[in-house]
Formats: structure tokens, sequence, C-alpha cells
């Protein structure tokens, strides 16, 4: 065995000393590096309520400009149609022009083909309302 003594009081002061040195030195960094951590976390959660609001703003807008591309579509697509039916309701009124001029000329009854035309043009306008109710719903 070894003959170690005990250290002296001495030594012990000196080390308690040293440490209190230490631990003045230490305890300031860790409470400032504590206020750095919890300015960080404040940090943190506001840029994450940003990140949230902006994420929303992006759905939001996403969603207009999906709706807006609808309807656009929607409204180029009526506004075909309504040309369609223009071009159609033209066309009938030719032919019932003509119609009316070959019963004239030949003495056909006006009353009976007059009818018939009325019946197209509301069948016509039938289909069109229709088209115009499956592309809207």
């Amino acid at each position: 065995m070894t003959d170690e003594k005990p250290p002296s009081i001495a030594d012990k002061v000196r080390f308690w000393e040293e440490q209190d040195r230490i631990n003045q030195a230490l305890i300031p960094r860790v409470f400032e590096m504590r206020e750095v951590l919890d300015r960080l976390e404040e940090e943190t959660a506001a840029l994450s309520r940003e990140m949230s609001e902006i994420e929303t703003r992006l759905v939001d807008r996403a969603r207009e400009a999906g709706v807006a591309a609808a309807q656009g579509a929607t409204r180029a697509m009526l506004g075909e149609l309504v040309e369609r039916q223009d071009g159609l309701q033209a066309e009938l009124a030719a032919a019932q022009t003509r119609l009316e001029e070959n019963v004239r000329r030949e003495g056909h009854a006006f009353g009976v083909w007059r009818g018939v035309a009325i019946a197209a043009l509301i069948l016509a306008a039938i289909a069109l309302a229709l088209s115009l109710y499956l592309l809207l719903v």
C-alpha cells in the first residue's frame, strides 16, 4: 500500500476556490445559452405559424386558380354552344324560308310543314338546354 496523505485544508480551499472561479465563468454562459434557446424557440414557433399561413394562402390561391380555370373552360364551352345554337337557328330559319317558298310554289299544306319546322326548333332548343345542363353539373 502506498502512503497517501489526505489533502490538507489549504489544498481543499484552493480546490474549492478554483471550482468557484470555474462556476463564476460557466454560470453566466449557461444562462446566456438558455436565453438564446428561448429566443430560438420563439422564432421557430413564429416561423412555423408564418409557414402555415403561407401554405394556407397558397392552397387557397391554387384552389381559386383551379376554379377560375374551370369557370373559364365552362365559359368557353358555353360560348361554343351559343355559337352552335345561333348557327342552328340560322340554318333552321333558312330551311323554314325554303320550305315556305316550296309550299307556295307547289301548293302543299303549309300548316303541316310549319308544324314540322316548329317541332324541329323545339327539339333543338331542348337538346341545347340539356347540353348546357350537363356541362354545368
